[in-house]
């Protein structure tokens, strides 16, 4: 890889990187200031999730508990 190419590659990956993180900054600051009502933790969704998926597997699985 040439000196030129080298050079490129690191400035594409500085302007993505730049653009992830103005990107993470602005969701957090839309949901920190913009998001009517209260903003449900995401761990809450995802044991919801869980406890529904497992259920259904236990369904019809046919084991005790489901």
């Amino acid at each position: 890889m040439s000196d030129k190419e080298h050079k490129a590659s690191k400035g594409m990956v500085k302007y993505v990187l730049t653009i992830f993180v103005i990107a993470i900054i602005l969701a957090v600051a839309y949901l920190t200031f913009f998001t009517l009502g209260e903003v449900e933790p995401v761990i809450a969704n995802v044991k919801l999730i869980t406890a529904i998926i497992v259920s259904a597997e236990l369904h019809h699985s046919g084991l005790p508990g489901g």
